[in-house]
């Protein structure tokens, strides 16, 4: 039987935890940089990302989805997204799984919700709220997470603009930039 990237990383991870083949006992929860409960936070984020990821795969192979990019290898971004406030703008990369979910665990909203939006994502759903069916991105208005494709590194002309822009909005009113002459 052939095995996926997918399967092997997940059939793995439940070898490890069944065995109780966790790290040495000096944690990061140990050396205060985060609470055991943070710890948590991030762990959950980081399994909602990967079973993404792997209904992702199944629609795929069910020919009911589309997108099958997971976001492996990018976990560590749930301690990226706890460490930002859900006000903050954030640019994210097509893989950044993780953080998403990080970031809507923070803003209250529900696992449940989290992966409804994904899967409506994942199925080019025309009630998907970020892209109208159009393509599976990450991206949130509550959450200050501007729609992002998989192109890769678009998101760094977003980015760019807005770090170009803060400085130059300083003493400006939000109202300032939308002030127009009419005509008579």
């Amino acid at each position: 039987m052939e095995l996926d990237r997918a399967t092997i990383i997940d059939s793995n991870f439940k070898k490890r935890v069944a065995a109780g083949d966790f790290p040495a006992p000096k944690s990061i929860a140990e050396s205060n940089a985060l609470t055991l409960e943070q710890c948590w936070e991030c762990f959950r984020a980081q399994c909602l990302s990967r079973h993404s990821d792997l209904q992702a795969r199944k629609l795929r192979a069910q020919n009911k989805g589309f997108y099958t990019i997971g976001s492996s290898g990018h976990e560590g971004n749930a301690a990226v997204a706890l460490a930002f406030r859900t006000s903050d703008p954030a640019f994210l990369h097509y893989r950044s799984g993780a953080f998403m979910a990080m970031r809507s665990l923070k803003a209250n909203i529900t696992e449940q919700q989290f992966c409804d939006e994904q899967c409506l994502a994942l199925v080019a759903a025309k009630d998907d709220p970020v892209s109208g069916g159009r393509h599976k991105v990450f991206g949130s208005k509550a959450l200050n997470v501007p729609p992002q494709t998989s192109t890769i590194a678009s998101h760094g002309p977003k980015a760019f603009g807005r770090a170009f822009a803060v400085p130059l909005a300083k003493g400006y009113k939000p109202n300032d930039f939308f002030q127009y002459e009419r005509d008579s």
